[in-house]
């Protein structure tokens, strides 16, 4: 949950920590792109080694997907 002390400008490793559960959300089941990209760049800029660890799922989640043609 979001605390108004902070904000992603202000502190965005501690936003991303405290957030991540909500942005992997946004991820995998946003159905924006902007939105979706917007997160990925987050992610992958303040999100620590795990994170990373599933942004490479996701991505190969989506290649998968890709490839059937959904």
């Amino acid at each position: 949950m979001s605390n108004p002390n902070y904000s992603l400008t202000d502190d965005p490793e501690r936003y991303v920590q405290n957030n991540r559960d909500r942005l992997l959300n946004v991820l995998k089941n946003g159905d924006d792109e902007f939105t979706r990209a917007v997160v990925w760049a987050i992610l992958d800029e303040y999100g620590d080694d795990v994170t990373l660890e599933e942004l490479q799922l996701e991505l190969d989640r989506l290649q998968r997907r890709d490839l059937d043609g959904n």
